[in-house]
């Protein structure tokens, strides 16, 4: 995300990422951004427009999706400790975090899943096809 991608002349804020997993389909992106988020995001936009918002710091790499899916994943491993007596079986220790890891999409199932119990099915699909 970089300040340039982000559109503040309203109330609701847009943000339009230069990449996204449809562009290949000829599809645009829009992630409204509300006052909540607004007073989250606005001191990572002091910075000129071409650079990312959030950078790390050792190497000043952007963050990635995938870099972000391991830090979740190290720190399911480090909240859930494996039991030692499965440590050094590979095929159980696979299984036991399979069940005590969570992933980043698992937010976005969260929220359909709430949409469509609420709202209805139609709601949901129509909710997540316009972001």
């Amino acid at each position: 995300m970089r300040p340039s991608e982000i559109d503040r002349s309203t109330d609701v804020w847009r943000y339009w990422p230069q990449s996204h997993k449809m562009e290949h389909k000829n599809r645009q992106r829009v992630i409204l951004i509300g006052p909540k988020a607004q007073a989250i995001l606005l001191p990572y936009l002091d910075r000129s427009d071409d650079k990312f918002c959030f950078m790390r710091k050792r190497n000043k790499g952007r963050f990635t999706r995938m870099f972000y899916w391991k830090q979740i994943q190290q720190g399911c491993d480090k909240a859930f400790k494996a039991p030692p007596e499965i440590r050094n079986n590979k095929q159980k220790l696979k299984t036991w975090r399979k069940k005590h890891r969570w992933a980043p999409n698992r937010l976005r199932h969260a929220a359909a899943t709430s949409i469509r119990h609420e709202f209805g099915l139609e709601a949901a699909q129509t909710h997540w096809n316009h972001l």
